[in-house]
């Protein structure tokens, strides 16, 4: 199942891909280049920035409850050391759903990232040759 959120995730990738290649196509005057540009560069801008805040907001998170734990350890906090016997189950029970999303998004960063840097290349590509001529 994993597998099929990848080959998903590539194939929006590339038809993306393809409609801005084919807006390009279409493309006639130094003006429209430049706009159409911009327009993707803005739509890229903000996908960097949701895919990368919320890879770096779950990181924090970890980094955070991980310094929690560890700070109520070292309070001796009679109501956390109850439920657990020994400090590996505590981290690893209260640390396994952000983990988890973690891994989960790592590869849709990673892809996302990818492509997204395509697409930057290509628009700069198109602004240079308008510049150029």
């Amino acid at each position: 199942m994993k597998i099929l959120k990848y080959i998903w995730l590539v194939l929006v990738n590339l038809i993306q891909l393809l409609i801005i290649l084919w807006i390009f196509s279409y493309v006639n005057t130094w003006f429209e280049t430049i706009v159409v540009s911009l327009l993707i560069l803005i739509y890229i801008s903000i996908n960097f920035y949701i895919v990368s805040n919320s890879y770096s907001e779950i990181s924090k998170l970890i980094w955070f409850i991980e310094e929690f734990i560890n700070l109520k350890i070292l309070l001796k906090d009679p109501k956390l050391l109850q439920f657990y016997d020994n400090e590996d189950d505590m981290y690893k029970e209260i640390l396994e759903k952000p983990k988890k999303t973690l891994e989960s998004i790592t590869p849709k960063f990673y892809i996302d990232w990818s492509f997204g840097t395509l697409f930057l290349v290509i628009c700069i590509i198109n602004i240079l040759k308008v510049i150029m001529n």
